[in-house]
């Protein structure tokens, strides 16, 4: 069981998540 990997991808892709999701707002506004 490789939890701790797990979560650190989670956790990237969580962030990659929400600057993409900024950056589209940013750009609507």
């Amino acid at each position: 069981m490789k939890n701790d990997s797990m979560q650190m991808i989670v956790a990237a892709m969580a962030d990659a998540l929400e600057q993409m999701l900024a950056d589209q707002v940013d750009d609507d506004g």
